[in-house]
């Protein structure tokens, strides 16, 4: 009989640490994009002060565009294929919406507000992965996505939030955020995360042309230069948002944009002065023990998956 061949034996060990990492890997992606779409926000809100928000969406998007597009060419255009055009297309649209009703509201609402109101978007998208991706309603990401909710509730003093239209418009943009991160996760069981950044950076750039085109003014010099950084950082948030949908559950990633809360208040800090209180460090902190209590969960579940396979 011939020996066991060592291949066999990394086969195992690799097939043992993708099973754990995997999870793993979704949640450092889904941290790193809060990171990014807070500096989204802080950039997107400074420039939207002073030039109108469909041209931000707009020149932002074209610039993300002329960014990604060549980089990815050099691997040829097979990996930006989709298998659905249509359903991509319509992802991008609905996109689009979400992205120009977003911009609209930044001038008009605190940042720390845009983002606690944001978090309902987690609700919508976990919901809509169980009733259309089939995803497991598992107990314990429902009780960490509860207290995450809390904590941002204390970050908000509850209290009585304004029902301006500036509120109203995050609150829909939230929703039509929820919808396109589904249709994500379902496209990129077929479609690689370069695919999806490039289709829904395309559609933002064609589909938001017109809303800019009857506000139209051109930027100054120092505002065609944060529009560029502007359109870096999308870039980066979008890949990182890819990636952390293709690598673990919706229900896995979602709380972690609880994270959001923690970095609009040190960017409100930094950028616009705002002091937090201790009502924002007391949520902050039951945030982030939702989000660990989350991870430790998962983790715990991926070893029991191994032990079965072993």
């Amino acid at each position: 009989m011939s020996e066991p061949q060592p291949i066999g034996l990394r086969t195992a060990l690799g097939n043992r640490m993708g099973l754990l990492s995997r999870p793993v890997l979704g949640v450092c992606a889904a941290v790193l994009a809060t990171l990014l779409l807070t500096a989204v926000t802080t950039v997107g809100k400074h420039v939207s002060t002073d030039l109108h928000p469909f041209i931000a969406t707009t020149i932002r998007s074209v610039i993300g565009v002329l960014i990604i597009v060549p980089w990815y060419l050099r691997g040829g255009l097979g990996q930006l294929r989709t298998a659905r055009p249509l359903f991509t297309l319509f992802r991008g649209f609905v996109f689009s919406l979400a992205i120009l009703i977003w911009f609209w509201s930044l001038p008009r609402v605190p940042i720390d507000l845009v983002m606690a109101l944001g978090f309902t978007s987690m609700l919508f998208a976990i919901l809509g992965a169980v009733l259309f991706l089939g995803e497991a309603s598992r107990r314990y990401r429902w009780i960490g996505l509860f207290f995450g909710l809390v904590g941002g509730l204390i970050i908000l003093r509850p209290g009585f939030v304004p029902l301006t239209a500036g509120v109203i418009a995050v609150l829909v943009s939230a929703l039509l955020f929820a919808a396109t991160r589904v249709m994500g996760k379902f496209l990129v069981r077929t479609d690689s995360p370069a695919a999806l950044v490039v289709w829904q950076m395309g559609a933002v750039a064609v589909f938001s042309i017109p809303f800019a085109y009857y506000v139209w003014q051109w930027p100054t010099g120092i505002q065609w230069i944060w529009l560029v950084v502007l359109g870096i950082l999308t870039v980066l948030n979008n890949l990182a948002g890819a990636w952390a949908i293709r690598l673990a559950d919706m229900g896995t990633i979602e709380p972690v944009g609880f994270l959001r809360l923690i970095w609009a208040a040190l960017a409100g800090f930094v950028v616009f002065s705002d002091v937090p209180d201790w009502f924002t460090i007391g949520g902050g902190v039951v945030v982030m023990a939702s989000v660990l209590y989350i991870a430790r969960n998962d983790r715990r579940e991926g070893r029991a998956v191994v032990s079965a396979i072993d």
